[in-house]
């Protein structure tokens, strides 16, 4: 019914976590989920976030808090480390081994002709004991580490490991269990080896049949790179399922543009998709900024730009506070920042035409030369951050995401 898309994995919206006193406890269902993956009856879906705040500074493992050396890119020998190209499973088939009923199989013979081969994506089966793993593609086994052959039958806690937050895995099994999708950013490791951490920026969305869910899609990024650039701000681990992940999308529309966005996938054409509804929490009027820069066509993670933002500020000395405001329809990050003696605006937020990012820092008070050098300062801190786009066709239309390539290794 749908050709295989084709493109290139690119980053794409999430959840910032907001700091100090605007931090949320985990809210947490009565399931008694302990495990990634494993759900438990067809309760509602919950309009609410499920969100674990970031460790402080004392919180966190020395060996979690990131610095300019303490990433490091390794290739692989083709050894235990990973699969080399000649051991990866084809993904052009469902493995033998993989036990599903004839609706199931079904749907997910579907389901493998709409994700994109180039994306590291995990499909999973809620409706067998520990939703194992059902089917996999090439770039998930070069980031996981596993083999399909490998992989199939196992719980996705395989890539888990000691410095991976269980309040987290614990947040994901709630989601999980109300059938909603979530956007996570955690420790992971490859091949389960502790030598071979990285960090995941993971989507996970239900894929319903008429109505039902039959399996689980998630889509993993490795965001390595990117937080080892990271200077003052102790990075997050974080789980939420927030009101605008539960959007109900049509799968043989899928896009590369947000196929790595959560979503509720509806596969059966004659079936509706599932509607979301949720309060509007609209981002209060300001009065007409005197001078506004910033950067669009941005492919990295919103809640990531944020954190970015705010390690900048901290960096810079500035004194800073994060609101976040978002309903159905998205979210958007709004900074107000002062920075010596200029006051700013800075915000994140999608565009709604191409589903990029941007960001956008807006002069409240202060003098104007002083808010150019500001802003010179901003984007040097911000490095890799704010030049990360999507390239224009001739007509100056975003083409294709361009690819996200993990670091083979990482040393925390």
């Amino acid at each position: 019914l749908a050709a295989r898309t084709k493109g290139h994995q690119c980053a794409s919206a999430g959840v910032g976590l907001p700091c100090g006193s605007e931090r949320n406890g985990i809210r947490e269902r009565s399931s008694g989920m302990e495990q990634f993956g494993q759900t438990s009856g067809h309760g509602g879906r919950p309009q609410t976030d499920y969100q674990t705040p970031p460790e402080s500074q004392a919180e966190l493992p020395v060996a979690l808090r990131p610095s300019s050396s303490c990433w490091t890119k390794r290739e692989h020998d083709g050894g235990a480390e990973a699969p080399c190209k000649a051991q990866r499973t084809s993904c052009s088939a469902i493995e033998p081994t993989v036990v599903l009923d004839d609706t199931q199989r079904k749907v997910l013979e579907e389901l493998v002709t709409c994700v994109d081969g180039n994306a590291s994506i995990v499909i999973t089966n809620p409706r067998a004991k520990d939703n194992p793993i059902v089917y996999v593609t090439e770039p998930w086994q070069t980031m996981c580490g596993f083999t399909y052959e490998e992989a199939s039958g196992q719980n996705p806690r395989i890539v888990q490991g000691e410095k991976t937050d269980q309040k987290v895995v614990r947040a994901i099994s709630g989601a999980l269990a109300n059938q909603s999708a979530c956007k996570v950013q955690f420790v992971n490791y490859r091949r389960g080896s502790m030598d071979q951490p990285f960090w995941n920026m993971l989507s996970i969305s239900p894929v319903l049949y008429q109505g039902n869910v039959m399996f689980y899609m998630a889509n993993l990024q490795d965001y390595s790179y990117h937080i080892s650039q990271m200077i003052s701000l102790t990075p997050s681990q974080f789980c939420r399922a927030a009101t605008h992940h539960q959007r109900g999308r049509r799968l043989q529309m899928l896009d590369p543009s947000v196929r790595s966005k959560p979503a509720i996938y509806e596969i059966d054409l004659d079936f509706p998709v599932p509607c979301s509804q949720g309060k509007t929490n609209v981002v209060a009027a300001t009065p007409q900024p005197i001078k506004r820069l910033g950067w669009n066509n941005l492919v990295l993670e919103p809640e990531h730009l944020s954190e970015r933002l705010k390690d900048a500020l901290q960096t810079m000395g500035a004194s800073y506070e994060l609101h976040i405001c978002g309903d159905q329809e998205g979210e958007i990050f709004v900074l107000h920042a002062k920075i010596d003696a200029v006051a700013c605006r800075l915000t994140v937020s999608e565009d709604p035409d191409d589903f990029t990012q941007r960001i956008s820092v807006t002069r409240l008070a202060g003098d104007t030369f002083e808010y150019h050098t500001i802003f010179r300062r901003l984007r040097a801190q911000l490095g890799e951050a704010c030049t990360l786009t999507r390239p224009l066709d001739a007509t100056g239309a975003p083409l294709a995401p361009l690819p996200m390539v993990p670091s083979d290794s990482a040393e925390i």
